[in-house]
Order: structure tokens, then sequence, then C-alpha cells
């Protein structure tokens, strides 16, 4: 389970704004995210971008945490998607074109009486896919405020980032959302984007990550030793 004051941060997430999720193990993934969707169930329309895992699984974990999926599918107010599905069209990132839905999404849950748009999403599949600078570009367009109803939550599993070549990027990362939330071995963190900044990108880490070998490698960025 997160902490209270993660807790307390999702549930008092400013409207126009996202946090981060650096991860481990997809349990440690769903607590975040699944809480950051409870704490939206009738106030918000809800969107879980998923991978790696399946959407009867997704249901089913979220009927477990009194989230009500059926429920709320039915009236319109939740979808499971895959992740590829929202952020890979074609094969590419389309920067605009994902803004822009969401922000159309926000504004339609907003005429339905709702606070606008709760999103949980996570990035593996445009790791994979090599598309570390289009992520750039989407979370610096979204940056840290943005001007529709929405809060949001961007998952990334600290191998995925790895294996990506996309270490060497995650300052940027942090700097680009209102809140980092640290999930690892040694439990959960959350850091605002200056502190994080301020005690450096391996301490933030290590916090979290004790086992992993994170130590700079000249031309090679960040080498995971022992990660699950």
């Amino acid at each position: 389970m997160v902490s209270a004051s993660i807790d307390q941060s999702l549930g008092e997430m400013a409207s126009g704004t996202h946090a981060v999720l650096i991860y481990d193990t997809q349990d440690h993934k769903r607590d975040v995210l699944l809480q950051h969707i409870k704490h939206g169930v009738g106030r918000e329309g809800l969107v879980y971008a998923y991978a790696d895992e399946s959407p009867n699984a997704i249901e089913a974990e979220m009927a477990r945490r009194g989230i009500g999926p059926e429920e709320l599918i039915a009236r319109g107010e939740l979808t499971i998607q895959d992740s590829k599905d929202v952020y890979l069209k074609g094969g590419a990132v389309d920067v605009k074109g994902v803004v822009e839905g969401f922000s159309e999404l926000a504004w339609k849950y907003k005429e339905k009486g709702l606070g606008g748009v709760r999103a949980a999403a996570d990035m593996s599949p445009m790791l994979r896919e090599k598309k570390t600078k289009e992520l750039m570009d989407y979370e610096l367009a979204l940056t840290t405020k943005f001007d529709f109803p929405g809060k949001g939550v961007c998952a990334y599993n600290l191998v995925e980032l790895y294996n990506s070549g996309s270490l060497d990027y995650m300052m940027k990362i942090f700097m680009a959302h209102a809140l980092v939330i640290l999930a690892g071995p040694s439990g959960y963190a959350i850091r605002e984007p200056e502190l994080a900044k301020r005690e450096g990108l391996l301490s933030a880490l290590h916090s979290r990550f004790p086992d992993a070998d994170l130590r700079q490698k000249e031309g090679q960025g960040f080498r995971p030793a022992s990660l699950r």
C-alpha cells in the first residue's frame, strides 16, 4: 500500500498537473496508479492506459480495491486502454494529437458535470519503441501546468528506462512534472521536482532502489544491475 503522504498528495492533486512515477514491479505500479484512479471515482472521468497487463486483470484488481469498474464503464466514466493505442498510432507519437485528445476528453467530462479527466498511464511501450525524444516532447508539452481540467500520473519502469538508453533523460522527466513518486524495494517516496534535483539523481533513486548499481559510467549513463 502507498504511504499516507502519497495518498494525500494524489487526492489533493491540483487540476492541470501531473506526477511522474518511477517503479520497479507491476505491484508497486498498480498500488500508485489505482490509488490515483480511486480518488477520482464519482468526481472525474477516468482513464487507465496499461502495459504488461490485461484489461480483465485490471478490472479484477480495481474491483478488489473498491473502484467498481463495471458500473463506471457502463456510465461512460472509465476507459481502460492499451498505452500503445493512446500514444503510438502508426508507430509514431503524435504529441499534439495526444495532448488535444486528453484535453477534449477532459472538457467532455466537464460538460457532464464531472471535474475533468484523471488519467494513469504506463509509458513502457514508447520506451521499447525507442520513442524517448517524442516522450520528452510530450512531457514538455504538458509541462508542470496545463490548461485543461485534468490530473495524471505517468509511470516509467526503471529497467525499461535503462534498456531504452533513456536514464540520462530522467531528470528532465522529473522536472516536467509537479510531483515525483518513487516505488521500489525500499518502499515508496514522494519528492517535489526541485528537491529531487537538489539531492541529485543518484541519491533520489538510491533512496528507493538501494540494490541497483546506478554508478555513472563515462559516456554510458547509468546501469541498473539487480532490479526486479
